[in-house]
This record gives structure tokens, C-alpha cells and sequence, in this order.
């Protein structure tokens, strides 16, 4: 397990982390009973790409109230993984680049726009 700790002043009702993650649960998959079974396959293809958090918890310190999330842990860096990936390097590369879309793809159907990406 992996533990996020927010800082006390960033932990408030409107914490970018938060609204974004009530607006996933808020629209996975419940777009009607017409909907057909393709269609939610559809909007659901590229969440395993996705990292949610496990769980969230506020404590309390001498700062103020902190929001705590719960992640699982998800292995090397990319770094590492192009570092390991001398003699195909190019299939690495596209390999993570089809990755990264699939979960940006995933977000954009969500309505969420991601604005961090280099």
C-alpha cells in the first residue's frame, strides 16, 4: 500500500483529488437501463489504466485536518522499464505510449481533461 497524505491547507471540500474521484464514481457506467452492454464496455475500456485509490481517511494534526488516500502500489518507473527495455526500445515505448492514451481516452469520456501530461 502506498499512502497519499494531502497537507492540511489543500485539505478542503473542493481538493482537486477529491471532486475528480466523486465524478468517476458518479459517472461509472450509469448512463441509463437502455444503454446497451457494448456501449458500457465502451466507456469502461481504458479504467485499468486508471490508479483509484484503495480507500480515503482524514487524521487530524497540529496543522489542521489532512485528507489520507490509500493507493496500491504500482511497481518500477517508467524510467526503469525503458531502462530494461534496451534492445526493444521502440516496441517499450509504444507499448506505454497505447497505455497512457487509453487511460487519457478514458478520462476525456468522463468529461475530465488532463492538463499535466509532458
Amino acid at each position: 500500500m502506498a499512502l497519499k497524505v494531502a497537507r492540511a491547507a489543500c485539505s478542503v471540500d473542493d481538493y482537486p483529488e477529491v471532486l475528480l474521484l466523486e465524478r468517476l464514481a458518479s459517472n461509472q457506467g450509469r448512463t441509463g437501463e437502455q444503454q446497451q452492454e457494448e456501449e458500457e464496455e465502451e466507456q469502461e475500456e481504458g479504467r485499468e489504466h486508471i490508479c483509484f485509490p484503495l480507500g480515503r481517511f482524514n487524521i487530524d494534526g497540529p496543522n489542521g485536518t489532512h485528507f489520507c488516500f490509500i493507493y496500491p502500489v504500482l511497481g518500477p518507473s517508467v524510467s526503469y522499464e525503458v531502462f530494461q527495455a534496451e534492445k526493444d526500445l521502440e516496441q517499450t515505448l509504444r507499448h506505454l505510449c497505447r497505455e497512457v492514451a487509453a487511460g487519457m481516452r478514458y478520462l476525456h469520456r468522463k468529461g475530465i481533461c488532463h492538463g499535466g501530461k509532458k
